[in-house]
């Protein structure tokens, strides 16, 4: 709950940053109000909200144990019983934050593969 209110005022205030004049103008294009917030506010609103969003959703995976959603089974769990099985808690311990960092780093590989979409498609 409190990731979702922070993305929340997240977009808030991205929604707050974008330009009003420029939804006025798709307006006055005879835009209805939806298809002006979804042609010119939002892509704005993402645009401005990118960043901080994509640094919130890392910091997600990193501080809960969302991969335990993923593999069904926490992953902690799943190192403190290997650890036990081999009696080797640091070498299970070294493999399982080299799991949480490999899923950071594909979360953030894959903002950069958009970005890199985005930025030849603007080209």
């Amino acid at each position: 709950m409190n990731v979702s209110a922070h993305v929340a005022e997240l977009l808030r205030a991205a929604w707050e940053a974008t330009d009003k004049g420029q939804a006025e103008a798709a307006r006055t294009l005879s835009l209805s109000a939806w298809e002006a917030f979804r042609w010119v506010t939002l892509p704005q609103m993402l645009r401005t909200a990118r960043p901080v969003f994509q640094s919130t959703i890392v910091n997600l995976i990193q501080w809960t144990s969302v991969v335990g959603y993923v593999t069904i089974t926490d992953l902690t769990r799943v190192i403190n019983t290997t650890a036990s099985r081999t009696m080797q808690p640091l070498l299970t311990t070294i493999i399982g934050m080299l799991i949480y960092l490999a899923l950071s780093y594909l979360v953030f590989g894959l903002f950069a593969l958009t970005d890199r979409k985005k930025g030849s498609a603007e080209k």
